[in-house]
């Protein structure tokens, strides 16, 4: 295993972290790691991956503390996904910008200066103004990005079911995304799929059952992960 270790300004620091998920098994196994801020990171795991970005998920909003050993974390943390809940169905895009800025603390004047941006993102067009139960799966994703994006801290964990297909929105989202990195943003992506962590990230996290087996530059990565 070819474990980083590396200088500059931490985002997030697990030091031999263990966690246990339903009942006895363990989501993470002795985990020790460091993620700089301006790094993007794929966490990579063939079998049970959104048991783990559930983990890393409530680990680094703290709404859970580990079973065992020390976790720091420099930032607040922001979940890019697009599962049950995370829109109101029944009321429009627009209504939904709003709501989810009301859930992250945000004043309307706050979210007002955001919404522009939101929905030239989202490129939605008059359609932001209908109920979210009439968009495609894909139109939804795109607002969830849009909105996490533009209200996004200094780390984002992106859900390993968030599958964009459209070739071209897709590449407008690495190129955002690659711009806030080089600002000191944190990207965390949880996945099994080789090509979207090629995609997004320079780093990859192998794991298996919840066992660190690589840590490396992207490439070699991938290439222990293909070997699992």
């Amino acid at each position: 295993m070819n474990q980083r270790i590396m200088d500059g300004k931490f985002a997030i620091k697990l030091r031999h972290i263990c966690t246990k998920q339903e009942g006895r098994r363990e989501s993470l196994h002795n985990v020790s790691i460091t993620i700089q801020q301006g790094e993007a990171v794929a966490f990579l795991q063939k079998d049970r991956t959104q048991e783990l970005y559930s983990c890393l998920k409530n680990l680094l909003s703290r709404s859970e503390e580990p079973t065992f050993g020390t976790l720091r974390i420099n930032g607040r943390i922001k979940a890019l996904e697009n599962g049950p809940g995370f829109f109101h169905v029944n009321t429009s895009g627009r209504k939904n910008i709003y709501r989810k800025g009301a859930e992250q603390g945000l004043e309307k004047i706050e979210i007002e200066e955001m919404e522009e941006e939101i929905l030239t993102f989202a490129e939605l067009g008059d359609l932001i103004d209908e109920p979210v139960k009439s968009y495609s799966e894909e139109m939804k994703m795109r607002l969830a990005f849009a909105i996490t994006y533009c209200m996004r801290d200094g780390i984002l964990l992106m859900d390993p079911n968030f599958a964009l297909k459209e070739t071209v929105f897709l590449q407008k989202c690495q190129k955002k995304l690659e711009a806030w990195i080089q600002t000191g943003g944190t990207l965390l992506l949880v996945t099994n799929s080789a090509d979207a962590a090629d995609f997004f990230c320079k780093r990859g996290i192998v794991l298996k059952n919840g066992r660190l087996v690589e840590d490396s530059e992207i490439n070699e990565a991938l290439e222990s992960f293909q070997q699992l």
